[in-house]
């Protein structure tokens, strides 16, 4: 069972076995684990003005430091803490996300923010 299914059967209350599943729902120790600034520490009020690549590498590296706290703390799921938090860089820094966690095996990776509630629809249901 991936870290992902134990977590969604988790919050179903179905029976898992094995080790119960974890994520952090507040790790600002960013800089300590990984010499980066949490991304809900920065400050992005001129955030519309910067270029597209500029917002780009933003969002990457906010993407990619999500990731490597899960991966280095085995957590089966993300909580965001996203910034900026309009819903379209919201959607944009889960699709990164996803597309940064390696979902070629399929077993994807669960994220939340208590906001927000993204559903990705079971095949065949749309």
């Amino acid at each position: 069972m991936t870290n992902r299914e134990r977590f969604i059967r988790t919050l179903k209350c179905e029976p898992i076995g094995g080790q119960v599943p974890t994520f952090e729902l507040v790790f600002f120790l960013t800089m300590e684990a990984f010499g980066k600034v949490h991304p809900s520490h920065r400050f992005y009020e001129q955030w519309n003005q910067m270029s597209y690549r500029e917002r780009s590498f933003h969002m990457n590296e906010m993407a990619q430091l999500y990731i490597d706290t899960a991966k280095r703390y085995d957590h089966s799921a993300i909580f965001i803490h996203p910034n900026p938090g309009d819903v379209e860089n919201i959607q944009w820094l889960l699709e990164l996300i996803l597309e940064k966690s390696g979902d070629e095996s399929g077993q994807g990776i669960c994220f939340f923010h208590l906001k927000l509630r993204l559903h990705r629809p079971a095949a065949g249901t749309v």
